[in-house]
């Protein structure tokens, strides 16, 4: 299908978006909603502060992109690799109502909107004397894109606290996944692809709170000493090979197969791998581009294969290929 030349920065949002409080911001940067920061411009940003607002915007579609599938959500950021070039398929970035959380009657249970941080999230919790989440210290993600994933670290995963999933889909209509409809593995979820997490509700249990604290806080610690956290990055950049949890002790870590492959320090124009975790690249000078990491990764995965025969699956999202515009991606 041929594109239309229509300049679409040229359309204006419909009153009746306005009116949803839906605000649409032009050019923005990937840089600048990504932890890498690489990328450049995204063309149409929408910035949606309700479940209402968002419906909305899903039954006007067609004022947006015609040609793109479906409308496409972004979170923190973490995991995530923009083009170099212009993103022409809209975003929406969930705002106001999506960054609230409460808790229920019953106690312990919560309903957690999907823009809530999940750091943040763990830190209330875990001031409450709720356990759970002190796995999640120093994971930067937000609750949707965590869900998502499937995050995990040290024994637990999010999937493992999940009651139900409540999401949009591509023809405006909400459905609500209960516990026994989804399926999480590691780092992923058999929720539809396609699909925008709204909110989910997750079960807590009540326990010591000094105890929980300390517990958080000794997880985010040892983040700090193994882990680049200052650095732009997207975290783990490779899925850990033959684990299906986080703590199966089956097979070698990618960050260790990256180390025996001697990649450690490797740079490619401004992206490296991290001295301190081999599973980490990162972006020191704020200088790499996209093609650098790209680049950086081909190399990592072409020499774990030839040193220990593993290939190695990304765990970062690229962008470029969700674009209706084809873009030079990784082979």
């Amino acid at each position: 299908m041929s594109r239309d030349n229509t300049d679409i920065t040229s359309i204006p949002l419909s009153n009746e978006l306005q009116n949803a409080g839906i605000q649409l911001r032009r050019g923005v940067s990937a840089r600048d909603l990504t932890t890498m920061r690489v990328g450049g411009a995204i063309r149409e940003l929408y910035l949606v502060p309700s479940v209402e607002a968002l419906h909305t915007l899903l039954k006007h579609q067609s004022l947006v992109d015609t040609e793109s599938p479906f409308l496409q959500a972004l979170g923190a950021g973490s995991n995530s690799l923009f083009p170099d070039e212009e993103f022409v398929s809209p975003l929406v970035r969930l705002m106001g109502d999506f960054k609230s959380f409460s808790e229920t009657e019953d106690g312990g249970t919560f309903r957690v909107g999907s823009a809530v941080g999940l750091m943040r999230f763990a830190r209330v919790a875990s001031e409450a004397g709720y356990a759970g989440l002190e796995f999640a210290g120093g994971i930067p993600a937000t609750f949707g894109g965590a869900i998502r994933m499937n995050a995990g670290a040290h024994g637990g995963e999010l999937g493992d606290l999940i009651e139900s999933v409540r999401v949009i889909l591509p023809d405006a209509e909400v459905h609500t996944f209960s516990r026994h409809q989804l399926e999480f593995h590691y780092r992923s979820c058999s929720l539809p692809a396609e699909s925008i997490i709204l909110d989910a509700v997750i079960k807590l249990a009540k326990s010591d709170r000094v105890r929980v604290q300390e517990r958080l806080v000794k997880n985010l610690e040892y983040r700090k000493k193994t882990q680049p956290l200052s650095l732009p990055s997207f975290g783990s950049t490779f899925r850990n090979p033959l684990r299906s949890t986080e703590d199966d002790s089956g097979g070698q870590s990618a960050g260790e197969l990256v180390e025996l492959a001697g990649l450690k320090g490797e740079r490619y124009g401004g992206a490296e791998i991290s001295a301190l975790h081999a599973n980490w690249i990162v972006n020191p000078s704020r200088t790499a581009t996209a093609k650098d990491i790209r680049s950086l990764m081909v190399q990592i995965q072409r020499e774990v294969r030839e040193r220990s025969g593993v290939d190695l699956e990304p765990e970062v999202i690229d962008w470029a290929a969700r674009d209706v515009v084809p873009h030079g991606i990784r082979e």
